[in-house]
């Protein structure tokens, strides 16, 4: 019996610890779906705009600018007409990846809706560079997708400001990025917009855009 005991002991321990393992990894696993989207395994909206806040307060504290991007995925009717209710399902996958390529390991990546998507550029950075970011990740989700039809890519529009220069309250930066989004025609050539832009100053950064090119 002693020897029993003694052989059956260790075995109820460690069954004992790899449950408790389990049930620890089960608890991370269920906090962390409070702060990603699990179908592409970017932060969620609200963890972007906790982020978002810092980002401005640190930009402000150290003397420099980031930058903050809402992107708009604006043809999925167009992707489920032509080619099926899976493709559109899973062409935000692929601009979630197409995102996360596009973005350095001190940047964010957030899925913010179905279709909308968001980027926290960390700074120093320039109106230039963002000038320059914003057509680069219109024209990576529009490179064809491995298994896809060549046809079958994403058109995005990208709005974006420059902080702490545009603003320093989060959500109302968010709010009038939003509505810049919702303002620009669906079928228009243009897909990338700063906040506060005029026409004068869009033909400006397009020139400026061209001699760098």
């Amino acid at each position: 019996m002693q020897l029993a005991v003694a052989l059956h002991l260790p075995i109820v321990m460690v069954m004992l610890m790899l449950r408790s393992q389990h049930r620890r990894e089960n608890i991370r696993r269920i906090h962390g779906l409070d702060r990603v989207d699990p179908a592409t395994g970017l932060i969620n909206g609200h963890v972007f705009a906790e982020r978002l806040i810092r980002m401005i307060a640190r930009s402000g504290r150290l003397h420099h600018q980031s930058a903050v991007m809402l992107i708009d995925l604006v043809n999925s009717e167009q992707i489920q007409r032509d080619f099926g209710r899976k493709a559109a399902d899973d062409l935000p996958l692929r601009v979630a990846e197409r995102l996360l390529s596009t973005a350095r390991e001190i940047d964010s990546a957030a899925r913010l809706s179905e279709r909308r998507f968001g980027m926290l550029v960390e700074g120093p950075f320039s109106a230039e560079d963002a000038a320059t970011l914003g057509p680069r990740i219109v024209a990576r989700c529009l490179m064809p997708y491995k298994g896809l039809h060549v046809d079958c890519v994403a058109q995005v529009h990208v709005a974006y400001a420059v902080v702490p220069n545009q603003g320093a309250n989060a959500q109302g930066l968010l709010a009038q990025l939003e509505e810049r989004l919702a303002a620009a025609p669906a079928a228009g050539k243009r897909a990338v917009f700063m906040l506060g832009e005029t026409p004068a100053t869009a033909a400006s950064r397009r020139s400026r855009l061209r001699k760098f090119s």
